[in-house]
């Protein structure tokens, strides 16, 4: 009684306007040749030495997959970031997604002061194996749906081996 009907509109899904949006699922997509690069250096922007060297050594390709390996404590974490800060700031049309499992707090702080929070999913050596694996499957399948929107997605994950020992 005397309540007023108020007609409200979808305007944006997940960043994306109605007017663009397409959703298919993303079992049925079928791979791509990775025939676009990525981009991690650009003239006038932060000149990083290490972007630089991702540009000349790892000429990577959208749709390529890549694994970084070395031994333990060799900086595998800090390029990582150094890499997710590039292709952010080359690829403004790349949302990049990044896992750390069995982190410490500390690696975990570096990454919260430069990537957004709701880009980035952690679990420190104190968690069990179980939020480990929640946590991995929550970050892809928050990259599937984002896809599925058709925005284009690079996740970064550190460390296969602790995602591995998980599972």
């Amino acid at each position: 009684e005397g309540e007023e009907l108020i007609a409200t509109e979808v305007v944006t899904i997940s960043g994306t306007l109605m007017e663009f949006f397409r959703r298919g699922r993303f079992e049925e997509f079928s791979a791509c040749y990775p025939h676009r690069k990525m981009q991690f250096f650009r003239e006038g922007t932060n000149e990083k030495l290490s972007d630089k060297y991702f540009d000349w050594l790892l000429p990577m390709g959208r749709g390529q997959r890549g694994l970084l390996i070395s031994p333990p404590k060799a900086g595998k974490s800090t390029l990582l970031l150094d890499m997710a800060d590039s292709i952010q700031r080359c690829n403004p049309d790349v949302k990049v997604l990044v896992l750390l499992v069995e982190q410490s707090p500390e690696s975990i702080g570096q990454f919260r002061k430069r990537i957004d929070r709701e880009e980035l999913v952690y679990t420190t050596y104190e968690d069990t194996p179980e939020k480990q694996i929640e946590a991995a499957e929550f970050l892809l399948s928050r990259a599937k749906r984002l896809a599925e929107c058709g925005r284009q997605v690079c996740l970064l994950v550190d460390s296969m081996n602790a995602l591995a020992h998980a599972y």
